[in-house]
């Protein structure tokens, strides 16, 4: 009955606990499924982005709340709405978010990404006031899908 028991646990996305000594606690282990999951961007915790309604929800959203008792659904923070629409565009591109970044948002997020990379190749005016390609060719180069940038 045992085995049994922990084989249905570790199938609903639940592990053996780290505590070696009691083989029978359970931990939950966090589930990420992309077309539905949820995002606190920002640090911002009055709202989180939901990638199956493509928009921001608020926290008392009778779907969050009945996502949130569902053992192991986490949502995920994440510094930023264009890391967000990074991941996404990657991961599952119908949740991301469609808004147009400006550059000064877009390099503020790869400098946090890689800051020694920017620092050597572009000051915030030359990003303002450079012409999108050069924006673009960088986050491809560093590997950040972004989708409009103006």
């Amino acid at each position: 009955m045992r085995a049994f028991l922990a084989a249905l646990l570790m199938a609903l996305s639940l592990g053996p606990c780290s505590a070696q000594k009691d083989h029978n606690r359970y931990e939950v282990v966090q589930r990420y499924f992309p077309p539905d999951h949820y995002w606190i961007v920002a640090e911002d915790t009055s709202k989180v982005w939901s990638s199956k309604m493509a928009a921001y929800v608020s926290i008392s959203d009778a779907s969050y709340i009945a996502w949130l008792r569902f053992p192991g659904n986490i949502p995920t923070k994440i510094a930023d709405e264009v890391l967000l629409t990074d991941v996404l565009l990657q991961q599952y591109p119908a949740g991301a978010p469609t808004r147009t970044f400006t550059p000064t948002e877009v390099l503020n997020t790869m400098k946090k990404i890689d800051g020694g990379v920017f620092a050597k190749h572009f000051t915030l005016q030359e990003i303002v006031t450079a012409n999108d390609s050069r924006i673009s060719a960088l986050s491809t180069q560093i590997g950040l899908k972004l989708g409009t940038i103006k």
